[in-house]
């Protein structure tokens, strides 16, 4: 298979179907590719059209055609095919692994996003497919529309989506839960991460409530608030705390929404140390590391 082309293939027992969900499908699909193309900004005038109808459950054979030379992608442009092939195919596989259902984590870093499903599964995505689907609500609503549609044939087992990238098989149990609309993050709440039991490297401690401690966390220089107040009371009883001690601390880190990157970013106001659990001392630090 070509990197520019894909499959749809319906899964049931006959080989036809009603040409109203097929149309509907195909529009959907065409509808979703279109809308990934421009948010990958291609530059790329796309169409979409069907190479073959092949033999077995239902097979259609579709294809990716620059308009603007009408001729299949040249060489050395197939990846933009490529490119859009993928995003689709993630976007099923993303649609497929959440049922409907908002994730209970979101982890994001430069590249990809990994999804803490409502089972508690986790899955890695690109970033760019998590966020087409999180901030596209044409693409959201055909994809819906795509599964009201297909759900309707009771004749349809399953649905598949095959490229050079590999393959999605979706079920018809799942056509119900792919029905329903969500925002995975909805209007770029920010997402809170706790990170238990983390060494903190103190540079310049605080013994002032609203005052931030300096340290060093994972090679980075950070600031941020210490928000249990056992600590204060803990000074105040007079333990001593130097730079180059180490503090075993709960870290919460938030991650803030880039508008304009279109990502989430982690910034200097993302630290909060939210639990003190213990003050390692240098003289003690030759013991633990």
């Amino acid at each position: 298979m070509n990197a520019n082309d894909f499959k749809i293939i319906f899964n049931q027992d006959n080989h036809d179907v009603d040409v109203e969900i097929l149309i509907a499908c195909l529009m959907r699909t065409s509808n979703i590719i279109q809308e990934v193309n421009r948010e990958l900004n291609t530059d790329k005038k796309i169409e979409v059209k069907i190479k073959a109808l092949e033999k077995g459950s239902f097979e259609i054979h579709i294809e990716l055609v620059e308009k603007l030379i009408e001729s299949l992608f040249s060489s050395d442009a197939v990846s933009y095919g490529a490119n859009i092939i993928a995003v689709v195919g993630g976007l099923y596989g993303l649609v497929q692994f959440l049922k409907g259902q908002r994730p209970k984590a979101i982890d994001q870093d430069n590249k990809r996003t990994e999804i803490t499903n409502f089972k508690g599964d986790k899955q890695v995505f690109e970033n760019i497919t998590f966020n087409i689907y999180n901030e596209n609500k044409e693409v959201r609503d055909n994809i819906v529309k795509q599964f009201s549609s297909i759900n309707k044939n009771v004749e349809i087992k399953g649905i598949s989506f095959v490229s050079s990238m590999g393959q999605i098989d979706i079920d018809k149990e799942d056509f119900e839960h792919l029905s329903t609309s969500i925002e995975v993050v909805e209007e770029h709440e920010p997402i809170i991460e706790i990170k238990e039991n983390q060494n903190i490297l103190i540079i310049r401690p605080s013994f002032v409530k609203d005052l931030k401690w300096d340290f060093i966390y994972k090679e980075q220089k950070l600031s941020a608030k210490m928000k249990d107040e056992s600590l204060i009371d803990i000074i105040n009883e007079g333990e001593k705390f130097a730079k180059g001690d180490y503090l075993l601390v709960d870290l919460e880190i938030t991650k803030f929404y880039d508008k304009e990157m279109k990502t989430y970013l982690i910034t200097p106001s993302s630290y909060k140390i939210i639990k003190y659990k213990k003050h390692i001392k240098i003289d003690e630090q030759k013991k633990l590391f």
